[in-house]
């Protein structure tokens, strides 16, 4: 069978089909729309891996802090510092994403946007901040664990950290496992 096909609805008028047309062309924009909405994507690196969080979960990043040790804490746990008079608590994120913890140093520092507890994470560097599809965040949160990797066309790899998986890995208030893939060669 060769040619176009005849696509007839007897029983609608030509005013009907044109209505129908149009619902079904305001359907697939907003389709269209919802497949191009995105994230802004906070990107920071830790010991050589590239990670990034939602920018609305940071509420400030820091250049560095002084910290007071705490005795006995949980290897994760850095210390506390006090910003604008409230005392955070400051993790090394490193364990719970799978890395080699490096203890101390210099780096940023993310605080996180949740009171009580009142805590920032150290990393090496604060890259940049990223566009993210809203699809592919919404399928790393899907997934079980703290954080997934992503492949984008035209984004080096990322691993979409669940920020709030990570905090209550980190404070003892989640039963999140990490699950990190290993690094990508290449």
């Amino acid at each position: 069978m060769s040619g176009d096909v005849r696509v007839t609805a007897a029983a609608l008028s030509d005013a009907a089909i044109a209505l129908e047309l149009e619902r079904r062309r305001v359907r697939l924009a907003a389709q269209d729309v919802a497949a191009v909405e995105t994230v802004a994507m906070l990107c920071w690196e830790t010991r050589g891996t590239r990670f990034a969080t939602p920018l609305a979960v940071v509420r400030h990043v820091l250049a560095g802090v002084s910290v007071t040790a705490l005795p006995g804490a949980p290897a994760a746990v850095i210390g506390v510092f006090a910003r604008r008079g409230v005392i955070h608590t400051l993790f090394d994120p490193a364990a719970a994403l799978g890395l080699e913890p490096a203890g101390g140093g210099a780096g940023a520092v993310l605080l996180v946007r949740q009171d009580r507890p009142y805590v920032a994470i150290r990393v090496d560097t604060v890259q940049d901040v990223i566009q993210v599809p809203g699809a592919a965040v919404a399928e790393a949160g899907r997934r079980d664990g703290i954080a997934q990797l992503i492949v984008l066309p035209d984004v080096p790899p990322i691993t979409i950290v669940d920020m709030a998986r990570l905090i209550g890995h980190l404070t003892g208030r989640g039963g999140a496992v990490p699950a990190v893939p290993p690094p990508q060669e290449g």
